[in-house]
């Protein structure tokens, strides 16, 4: 992701959505979690990126230790 071309694409002081993220990462050939990274990296604005992973079991019901 050329870093030059990912600003275009997404200029710094646009209101972000996924649609735009989820543009880049097709553009660019990678997961929209890298778009993300790359978006907040590049950054000024405050931001946080929340994940969320689902709570799954494993062995004989039981939920995955923390």
């Amino acid at each position: 992701m050329p870093l030059d071309d990912f600003r275009r694409q997404i200029p710094e002081r646009v209101k972000l959505d996924f649609d735009a993220l989820s543009g880049c990462a097709e553009r660019y050939r990678v997961s929209l979690m890298a778009a993300i990274l790359r978006w907040l990296h590049y950054t000024g604005r405050r931001a946080v990126l929340v994940v969320c992973a689902p709570v799954t079991s494993f062995g004989h019901g039981q939920a995955r230790p923390p």
